[in-house]
């Protein structure tokens, strides 16, 4: 180095953390993105309260036991929902999102080399400490599974019309009743199919399939599908698209969205596709309707369990739910089931009788 050059300044937290929001840590989504940030805040915030880290500290003073220890500090830490809220722990869930985010930040550091105290094997040792230590557990299959009861409640209060005045405008009634029509047959193509909400909301009537009663799909990794509609949902999907009489419109009816928004800001010359959050409102509103909504937590991927758990019981082809699910995987169809110990016992003696 020359007497007119300076040093390179080190990493340091700051900027480290900004490029990793940027490529690997915010390159899923904004969501994603957004969430990383606020666990990269909080674990800063741990740094400067317990380590004395400053802005200006190297990233390369980072140690094993700095991450350690962050778990038990995050476990004190507390939160408002509102500037009048008592102070809320933050739930099992949030913290764990929240080590994430430090723990692949970590794999960052440590593929860009800047952090001499650790290797991958150190890397790796971290991150099974700090996923037991954040593990969240999930929900027993069951309590993901809606009963017949509950199901056959949600499709009671999607059949219900609305209610509406004498006098209402001619255009208001019809919107009603067409999005009257539409949530009916949605509820009856998820229930029946097993469909993500996701490949709801993007379905076309031209992917319709009308000899075989269903549809084709576009799931996840754009793999394309068959799911079929029992009677009830086939019929509903049916008197919903003749009540909207797509045919006066100059569009090719193929390209029209199979549910469609009938809200007021909706145009009349074409029809726009609703949207999964849309989906998710539908069936909460149906749920509290029909006073369920305090005995299960019910939503759109629900039904999806629903339908999963029913056609293993009706065909015991775990393979057919797993084709019909769009999974790639057995063990991710497993974990839409129910299996009953008692039935693996009862079928291997019937097979010996």
């Amino acid at each position: 180095m020359t007497s007119n050059q300076t040093p390179e300044t080190p990493p340091t937290y700051h900027t480290e953390s900004k490029i990793f929001l940027k490529t690997a840590g915010g390159g899923q989504s904004e969501h994603t993105a957004k969430t990383y940030h606020t666990g990269l805040d909080y674990f800063y915030t741990y740094l400067a309260e317990t380590c004395d880290w400053r802005d200006d500290t190297p990233i390369a003073e980072l140690t094993p036991e700095m991450f350690q220890e962050f778990p038990p500090w995050l476990l004190k830490q507390t939160y408002r929902r509102s500037e009048r809220s008592a102070p809320a722990q933050l739930a099992e869930s949030t913290r764990s999102l929240y080590m994430l985010a430090a723990t692949r930040f970590l794999r960052f550091l440590v593929l860009r080399k800047r952090v001499p105290r650790f290797d991958y094997a150190e890397y790796d040792r971290i991150k099974e400490e700090l996923s037991k230590a954040t593990n969240v557990k999930s929900r027993p299959v069951a309590q993901k599974i809606p009963g017949p009861e509950v199901v056959a409640a949600l499709v009671h209060a999607a059949e219900q019309p609305p209610a509406i005045k004498e006098d209402a405008a001619p255009g208001y009634r019809r919107r009603l009743m067409l999005a009257w029509r539409r949530n009916l047959a949605l509820v009856h193509a998820l229930r029946s199919s097993g469909m993500r909400v996701g490949e709801v909301v993007t379905l076309k009537r031209g992917d319709l399939d009308y000899d075989r009663q269903g549809a084709w799909v576009t799931g996840k990794g754009r793999k394309t599908r068959f799911v079929a509609f029992d009677d009830e949902a086939w019929e509903a999907i049916a008197a919903y698209l003749t009540n909207r009489q797509d045919d006066t419109l100059l569009v090719n009816v193929a390209q029209h969205p199979l549910f469609c928004r009938h809200d007021r800001s909706a145009r009349t010359d074409r029809r726009l596709p609703i949207s999964v959050r849309t989906v998710q409102n539908v069936i909460k509103e149906l749920s509290e309707q029909a006073n369920i909504a305090g005995r299960f937590n019910l939503s759109p991927h629900s039904l999806r369990h629903f339908f999963a758990n029913g056609l293993l019981q009706f065909t015991g082809n775990l393979a057919l739910v797993q084709e019909a699910l769009g999974h790639n995987d057995p063990k991710t169809t497993r974990g839409y089931t129910r299996i009953r110990v008692e039935e693996i016992s009862a079928s291997v003696r019937a097979m010996s009788d």
